[in-house]
Formats: structure tokens, C-alpha cells, sequence
């Protein structure tokens, strides 16, 4: 199971924990409500990331998605 946390955002720094698994090769994509991608990062060898998002992201509702390359989690993030 993927954790995505703080949510809502009202800090510059989201951690993402992939429950233990080592993740190689994934992408990682931050979407405005228009669908226009406003952030992206690949990351590898990792169970756990933390993304500065310093500046990035206004106070919004956004898309953030992972794609694994083995499977594709989506979840709402809300910035505040």
C-alpha cells in the first residue's frame, strides 16, 4: 500500500512510503485540475521519497499519480 501524506499539503515537503517495497523506475506526477502536469520526478531504489515542493503548488486540488510500471496509484491532494 502506497502512503501519501501530509494531506491536505500545508508544508513544502510530501513523503510518499511504498509500505516496505523497494521501488526501482518510478514516475511520479503531480496534475492541476486542467490536467496540465505541474510537477514530475522519477525515483529508484527507494521505499520511502520526500519531494520538495517548495513554491510548486498553489492552494488547489491536484491529481497526484505513481506509476509503479507495475501498477498506477492516483489519489487527490489538496494544497493549502
Amino acid at each position: 500500500a502506497v502512503s501519501i501524506y501530509p494531506n491536505p499539503l500545508n508544508q513544502d515537503v510530501l513523503s510518499i512510503d511504498f509500505g516496505g517495497l523497494n521501488i526501482s523506475n518510478a514516475v511520479v506526477k503531480i496534475f492541476n485540475m486542467s490536467g496540465q502536469t505541474v510537477y514530475q520526478t522519477k525515483i529508484n531504489n527507494t521505499t520511502h521519497v520526500e519531494l520538495d515542493l517548495s513554491g510548486l503548488l498553489k492552494k488547489s486540488i491536484y491529481i497526484i499519480s505513481i506509476d509503479t510500471g507495475q501498477s498506477i496509484v492516483t489519489s487527490k491532494l489538496l494544497a493549502q
